[in-house]
């Protein structure tokens, strides 16, 4: 089952000791990897509700007491944010794959820019007024405005 594992897509640290998160993530991430954390985003958001459990999608990724990637790599901040989306997914009802993905992305690009991230808890409740709307161009930009996007 090891080789069945999510590639690692990342997590903004809450803290390296002296080094700020926001410097960390502005040097290691970018466009790229945010594209890896929407697509990991809509999977675990799937995943959920075709009914797998937290335990599952966890035990799926490499552990973060024993990271096989150094501390200081865009994998390891990637496997972190792994780990705080599947957190996130099971901490409030489900919202369709499309608006989480949407918000992580954006969340991450306005991380990577280094501009103030507005958490997934604080932004649930827009959040869940953006899953209900019908049309897909609503739902990408209200959930974008959920993320801080002008």
């Amino acid at each position: 089952m090891r080789n069945e594992k999510i590639i690692p897509v990342l997590l903004i640290v809450m803290s390296f000791g002296f080094i700020s998160p926001s410097m960390l993530i502005a040097e290691s991430l970018g466009q790229h990897e945010c594209e890896s954390l929407a697509i990991a985003a809509a999977s675990f958001m799937s995943s959920r509700v075709r009914g797998e459990s937290k335990d599952s999608l966890l035990n799926r990724l490499p552990s973060l007491e024993q990271p096989p990637y150094k501390k200081s790599s865009a994998k390891y901040l990637l496997l972190i944010e792994m780990h705080q989306m599947v957190e996130e997914v099971f901490a409030h009802d489900e919202l369709d794959a499309t608006t989480y993905m949407v918000f992580k992305s954006e969340s991450c690009l306005k991380k990577v820019q280094g501009q103030e991230v507005i958490s997934y808890g604080v932004a649930y409740p827009q959040l869940k007024a953006c899953s209900k709307l019908e049309f897909n161009d609503e739902l990408t930009e209200c959930s974008m405005k959920a993320a801080g996007a002008n």
